[in-house]
């Protein structure tokens, strides 16, 4: 079975964006730009490979935290959906990759959890 490929985006101007917001668990202001690694079913998305469309803005200690506990059991723990947050949050990036994502890009990615209007699980 072939694994799908992504478009991967790399773009330092949306990593920026992202820390630009509170975190999303805290909302303290220093905050870092956190990449979901955990796509199941996506080739070329995984510990090495970062895409930034997928990213969260998280403080330093929930970002450890995060690596620590390993990302399903900390989105489970705070009831966050990584990409309802993500998707957010790149409709509103002044990034020109992020805004020429195609329309419905997260569409296959919502399966990933299962989502109410404010991105919990």
């Amino acid at each position: 079975m072939q694994i799908k490929k992504i478009k991967i985006i790399k773009s330092e101007k949306h990593r920026r964006f992202v820390a630009s917001h509170s975190c999303i668990i805290c909302k303290s202001p220093n905050v870092q730009c956190s990449h979901i690694r955990s796509i199941p079913k996506y080739g070329n998305v995984g510990m090495s490979v970062r895409n930034d469309a997928f990213c969260l803005p998280l403080c330093i200690e929930h970002h450890k935290e995060q690596h620590l506990i390993g990302e399903n059991k900390f989105y489970f723990k705070y009831t966050i959906n990584p990409i309802y947050i993500s998707e957010m949050i790149c409709k509103e990036s002044p990034c020109k990759k992020i805004q020429s994502l195609p329309k419905g890009f997260f569409n296959e990615y919502r399966q990933y959890t299962k989502t109410n209007s404010k991105g919990n699980v």
